[in-house]
């Protein structure tokens, strides 16, 4: 199950990233059916547990607030949030989101050193990276702890 969900989350997101950088978007016909299979798969297999995945929820309701307060984020990146929040599930998203927010800023640094046109940033690829960062770790934990 652990090999699906990863799978899915993996390939939502570099399909995801590739459209971001090329077309500035983040398509609905992507994050949506990705967030109803991921929903689907925690269900079938360990449906007592649901609410561990609901949780991971919580970064990208916190992101749809603070859209509402001052449009930092699209669409598009608030819809991948809430699909990496219910594929990954419980608090590995907080992770994933400072990580992702944290690669953000360093780029936003080195951004501001060369003069270009400011189309917005383009947040799928540094959620990739995140989730890329946090499963590496996770595997890594697991491996060392068994």
């Amino acid at each position: 199950m652990f090999t699906l969900i990863f799978c899915l989350t993996i390939a939502v997101l570099i399909i995801a990233s590739w459209s971001d950088l090329s077309k500035h978007i983040i398509p609905n016909w992507l994050t949506i059916p990705g967030c109803i299979i991921a929903l689907a798969i925690h269900l079938i297999w360990h449906n007592t547990f649901l609410w561990f995945y609901l949780l991971g929820l919580l970064p990208a309701l916190s992101m749809l607030f603070l859209n509402k307060m001052n449009k930092q984020f699209g669409s598009g990146d608030i819809k991948l949030a809430l699909f990496i929040g219910l594929a990954v599930g419980g608090f590995a998203p907080l992770l994933i989101f400072g990580i992702s927010l944290v690669v953000t800023v360093l780029f936003n640094i080195y951004k501001a050193f060369k003069p270009s046109k400011n189309r917005g940033i383009p947040m799928a690829p540094f959620f990739l990276a995140g989730t890329m960062l946090v499963y590496l770790l996770n595997v890594t934990v697991y491996t060392c702890i068994y």
